[in-house]
């Protein structure tokens, strides 16, 4: 007999329908016995995805706040522009959402600096190779930016 999941735990068979199993079970005592292993599974998963979208925000913006302090006419910097502009608002909903994750930031631009700056070199490279000598050479190797440039708050 082939395996239709219906053996398998609702938790991996229908996720949407696992967690309004236990919000009601949370919400009415004596319903039954919340799934505790996964809840608490869940919520770090949570906690943990949205450090990494602040994280990787973080990185993404400062990668083009690098491409702008090195752009010329012929440079997309109109889009370079747009994306530090959704970057900081995105970054500004989630700690509004979550102002403990304002302690992680300092943290999260010092460790993302470096994979900024190599992805914004490694755009340089491919599309400016003629300046991408002269870029490394210009480009710090720690985080030039204060905290306030990048979020936008100054």
């Amino acid at each position: 007999m082939a395996d239709n999941g219906e053996y398998r735990p609702l938790y991996e068979r229908d996720f949407a329908e696992w967690c309004a199993q236990q919000c009601a079970l949370l919400q009415t005592p004596g319903l039954g016995t919340p799934d505790w292993d996964n809840i608490r599974e869940e919520i770090e998963g949570l906690a943990a995805r949205d450090r990494k979208e602040l994280r990787d925000s973080l990185v993404t913006l400062i990668e083009h706040l690098l491409m702008m302090d090195q752009a010329q006419s012929s440079d997309p910097v109109g889009d370079w522009q747009e994306t530090i502009w959704n970057r900081q608002l995105k970054i500004e909903v989630l700690l509004d959402q979550s102002p403990s994750l304002r302690e992680h930031v300092s943290g999260m631009i010092d460790k993302g600096y470096r994979l900024a700056r190599g992805n914004a070199l490694s755009w340089f490279e491919a599309s400016a190779p003629q300046r991408h000598a002269e870029i490394v050479a210009k480009m710090s190797e720690t985080c030039p930016y204060a905290l306030n440039e990048i979020l936008g708050s100054d």
